[in-house]
Order: structure tokens, then sequence, then C-alpha cells
């Protein structure tokens, strides 16, 4: 196939973990925004899904679903085995970082607009924090986060709202 011949892989792979049906697959993405799956050695022809634009960041992953940030500020839900299209998200402002994957948000950073949550499985936003410009780590309770000139942040993780600050 002519698009498979010019596809290039700059990031590492993500690797699906078997299921009941098949081994283990690969997701893979190249720089012009090709979202590909290779199934095993078998030699049959991978799954592509086409997002029409330059890829921005690294992919994120949970389990069997590729979370992949396009150069137009978009973020798409794919699975890995099949390359299905699961949900699209739009920021308003470029997603300069790899999306951070959780069992039930996905965690965005839009440049100088801040941290959105989304809700996992359907992409829907939960709130978005304007003070913050990178995500740390998350708990059942906070969210940590860190601003533009490097301080911690805490966010209540239902509201989305800056709990602390710290140097």
């Amino acid at each position: 196939d002519q698009l498979l011949t010019n596809l290039r892989i700059e990031q590492p792979l993500l690797l699906a973990p078997p299921d009941k049906n098949t081994g283990p697959s690969l997701g893979c993405v190249s720089p012009n925004g090709v979202f590909f799956w290779v199934k095993d050695e078998s030699g049959s022809a991978p799954f592509l899904y086409k997002m029409g634009r330059s890829v921005a960041v690294p992919m994120g992953q949970y389990d069997d679903e590729a979370y992949v940030v396009t150069e137009n500020a978009s973020l798409y839900a794919l699975t890995i085995r099949n390359a299905d299209f699961l949900w699209r998200f739009d920021a308003d402002k470029p997603i300069l970082r790899k999306p951070e994957v959780t069992a039930h948000d996905v965690f965005v950073t839009a440049d100088r607009l801040g941290l959105y949550r989304l809700d996992r499985p359907t992409g829907v936003p939960r709130w978005l924090n304007r003070d913050a410009a990178g995500f740390l780590a998350v708990n059942q309770q906070f969210v940590y986060a860190s601003d533009a000139v490097g301080r911690l942040l805490v966010i209540d993780y239902v509201r989305g709202t800056t709990l602390a600050q710290y140097d």
C-alpha cells in the first residue's frame, strides 16, 4: 500500500496488552498524523486512522487506548488494537505536552491556557485550571501541577480550583 510506504515512525510505540483473541498489539503514529496498528508477525495489513494533521507531542496510553495530540490543538482517543476512533477533544490553544492518562481521566495542558481534566471514557471536559501549566500527579482528592514559573499547585480534584501553591 502506497500510504504505508511513506510512513515514518519517530515516536515510541505503544504496546497494548493481549486480549482473548490476539496477542499483544503495537500502536504507531507517523509525524504526518497517521495512526496505525500492527497486530503481530502474521503480516496482516494494519488498521489505519488518518487524523489529517501533524502529530505535536508523544502519545499517551491507558490499556488498549492511545491518546494522540495534533498540531491543530486536537486530542484524539483511539483504540490501539484496531485504530477505532473513540472521541476527539479540541483545545483553544496548542497542546504542547504529552497527555497524562489515568483510569478515569486524561490531563492535557494547553499553551498559556491551563490544565484540562477530561473524562477518559468520553473526552468530556470536567474542568480547566488556568493557573496550571503542567500536570505532575493525582490522587482521589487532589491534582498536583506546576504553574508557569515552577511553583507546586494543589488543585481540588472534583472542582478544579487551586487550593494552595508552594515555591
